[in-house]
C-alpha cells in the first residue's frame, strides 16, 4: 500500500465517522466506522492492481477475527444479498473519497474512475450503478412489507409436533393441506374464494375422511404458534418515526387476519392491500397495481420487503427497490433496511 492508499483509507475512516454522526450513531458505532474504514482497503497490499482487493481485505480480516470482516469483503460490490448499515456508509464514503484521500463527492469520484479505467469498463459500470443506488436510497419515501414469514413467523418444522410426532400424519399435513388447492396450491383460501370451514370440508371429502380430526385440528388450531414479531412491530414504529410510510401487501386468509389483527400492527401501518378481500394475489402484477393505485405510490420511491422470491420479481419488474429476506428471520430484515435509520 502506498501512501495514496494509506491517505485514502484515512479519509474513508473519518467519512464514515461523519455519516455516522449525521445519523446519531452511539460512541461504539461511530468508533466501529472508523475501524471499517481504516481497514477496508488492506487488501491492496497482498494483490496485484487492486484486484478483487474487497475480497482479500474480507478474507484477511475474517481470519484475524474481526466482527465486520464481511462489510468490507462485499463494499463496492453491487447484485448483492449481503446489506448492512455499516456496508452502506462504507460506501457512501469510499464513493466521495478520490485516490488521494480528498473528499470530491460522488460525481468527481465517478469522474476520476472513469478516466483511470475508461468509460466501458467493468471498474467504472460497477462503480456507476453503485453510486445510483447510493443515491436511490436517499429517495426513499415508502417502505412495503410482507406479513407471513417476514412480521409474522411461522416455521412448519416447529409447528407440525404441535399436532402430531408421527411422521406419516406430518407428511400428510404438507400433502393435503399445506400444497393443497385450498393453501398454497390455487391459493382459495387467501383470495377469499372460499372459507376456512369450507377448506376444512373440502379436503376431508379428498382423503376420504382418513384424517378428519386431524385435518380440523390443524386448520383451527395453526395459527396458534403463528406469532407476530414484536421486533418487526418496533422497527415499523422506528422508521415512522423518521418519516416513512409503511405499507403491508399480503396474501393472507381472514382466519390468519383475526390472529395478526391482536397486535397492532395494522393500526400503525399507513395502509395495507390483502389478498383475501381484493380477490388478487402475488405474485401477479394485478394485486401490486392495487396497493400502487390506492395510495399513489412510486414504485421508484419505495422499498417492497418480501421472503418469497416469485413475488420478489414481480415487485422488481414493477420497478420497486426489492429487498429479498430469508424467512422467519429478523436480523436478515432490519440488515436490509437499518441504513434508513
Amino acid at each position: 500500500m502506498n501512501n495514496d492508499r494509506l491517505n485514502h483509507s484515512l479519509s474513508v475512516a473519518r467519512k464514515m465517522m461523519d455519516i455516522a454522526k449525521n445519523k446519531n450513531l452511539t460512541e461504539e458505532e461511530i468508533n466501529n466506522c472508523f475501524l471499517i474504514g481504516f481497514n477496508h482497503d488492506i487488501g491492496y497490499e497482498f494483490t496485484i492492481n487492486g484486484v478483487n482487493h474487497n475480497f482479500i481485505s474480507g478474507e484477511i480480516l475474517k481470519r484475524s477475527g474481526f466482527k465486520y470482516w464481511k462489510e468490507i469483503y462485499y463494499h463496492g460490490e453491487i447484485d448483492i444479498e449481503y446489506s448492512s448499515l455499516y456496508l452502506d456508509i462504507l460506501n457512501q464514503a469510499d464513493m466521495q473519497i478520490d485516490k488521494y484521500g480528498n473528499d470530491v463527492g460522488y460525481d468527481k469520484r465517478l469522474e476520476d474512475i472513469r478516466e483511470r479505467y475508461g468509460e466501458e469498463s467493468k471498474v467504472y459500470s460497477k462503480c456507476l450503478k453503485l453510486v445510483n443506488e447510493i443515491r436511490c436510497k436517499k429517495m426513499v419515501k415508502n417502505i412495503v412489507f410482507d406479513i407471513g414469514n417476514v412480521i409474522l413467523n411461522f416455521k412448519l418444522e416447529d409447528v407440525l409436533p404441535k399436532f402430531t410426532n408421527n411422521k406419516e400424519e406430518q407428511e400428510f399435513i404438507i400433502n393435503n393441506i399445506i400444497n393443497s388447492p385450498e393453501w398454497l396450491g390455487n391459493s382459495l383460501i387467501d383470495t377469499g374464494y372460499i372459507s376456512k370451514e369450507e377448506a376444512i370440508l373440502i379436503v376431508q371429502d379428498r382423503t376420504n375422511h382418513e384424517n378428519d380430526e386431524l385435518i380440523s385440528n390443524f386448520w383451527n388450531n395453526y395459527n396458534n404458534y403463528s406469532l407476530v414479531d414484536e421486533r418487526v412491530i418496533k422497527l415499523i414504529k422506528d422508521l415512522k418515526l423518521k418519516g416513512y410510510k409503511i405499507f403491508l401487501l399480503s396474501n393472507i386468509n381472514d382466519h390468519t387476519f383475526q390472529n395478526v389483527n391482536k397486535s397492532d400492527l395494522f393500526s400503525i401501518v399507513d395502509g395495507y392491500v390483502l389478498s383475501y378481500i381484493e380477490h388478487q394475489i402475488k405474485p401477479y402484477k394485478s394485486i401490486y397495481n392495487t396497493l400502487i393505485s390506492r395510495y399513489s405510490l412510486i414504485p421508484s420511491e419505495t422499498i417492497f420487503i418480501d421472503d418469497n422470491i416469485n413475488n420478489i420479481n414481480t415487485a422488481q419488474e414493477l420497478e420497486f427497490i426489492v429487498k429479498k429476506v430469508n424467512p422467519d428471520d429478523y436480523e436478515n430484515v432490519y440488515d436490509s433496511i437499518s441504513y434508513l435509520l
